[in-house]
């Protein structure tokens, strides 16, 4: 997705956590799923440089100091939204796609954006 959004200029936001936010470091010490914050920042970086060839020049990436309830992609046509378990340890959690004009793409729409400083 990143790839065609660069390719197509589209600008495209990736907002990551700031590892060495208090967030980060609770993460690490409540050891709430998998929370190597500062790898997966990491691995996260090198996967937008892969995927925009150099074209970086569409891609913004914000950082924030929030533990996060759920991760999304947010897009023009749909928002996909990840949620997080409460329990130790990772699995597979199943996606929901929140198509735009409803009202849970607006309450989404509306808390990413104040998320990021756009309000």
């Amino acid at each position: 997705m990143i790839r065609k959004r660069a390719a197509t200029k589209k600008n495209t936001t990736i907002m990551l956590m700031d590892e060495n936010s208090a967030a980060a470091r609770h993460l690490k010490e409540s050891k709430i799923g998998i929370a190597g914050v500062g790898g997966d920042v990491s691995r996260i970086r090198k996967l937008i440089d892969e995927a925009a060839q150099g074209g970086t020049r569409y891609i913004c990436i914000k950082i924030h100091d929030k533990v996060l309830r759920y991760s999304f992609i947010l897009t023009e046509e749909s928002i996909w939204i990840k949620f997080y378990t409460n329990s130790p340890g990772r699995v597979a959690v199943p996606a929901l796609k929140v198509r735009a004009g409803t009202p849970l793409y607006d309450f989404f729409d509306v808390d990413i954006r104040r998320l990021g400083g756009d309000q």
